[in-house]
């Protein structure tokens, strides 16, 4: 699993945040992601802004070989970290996590 610190969000931003899994696609010979799960910020106060029910694990979208998810939400001055798991589509299915940190501030 690793970590990556993504671009600031200000508390009333509605923004897009995404992983490309191209390389740990490629480097298995995988081409598809058949499921992508992210789970919920730590600490709680950012929230799925693509419709999902909050306290379910909100699903993202799949492009390819790229997982997106859309945040809302967050508190000035505190940095909250997300994980996305993503399982291949493959004939022998793999499992890879990925989490981004993404830290929000007052514009």
């Amino acid at each position: 699993m690793t970590s990556n610190i993504l671009e600031p969000k200000d508390p009333s931003d509605v923004k897009d945040y995404t992983i490309d899994w191209s390389l740990v696609l490629t480097a298995e010979g995988e081409t598809t992601i058949a499921s992508s799960i992210w789970s919920p910020s730590v600490p709680s106060g950012l929230y799925p802004a693509d419709g999902s029910p909050q306290g379910s694990p909100p699903t993202g979208f799949v492009d390819g070989m790229k997982t997106t998810i859309w945040l809302t939400g967050g508190a000035a001055n505190v940095s909250y970290e997300l994980t996305n798991t993503i399982v291949t589509g493959g004939a022998v299915p793999r499992t890879h996590q990925r989490t981004i940190v993404i830290p929000c501030v007052q514009r």
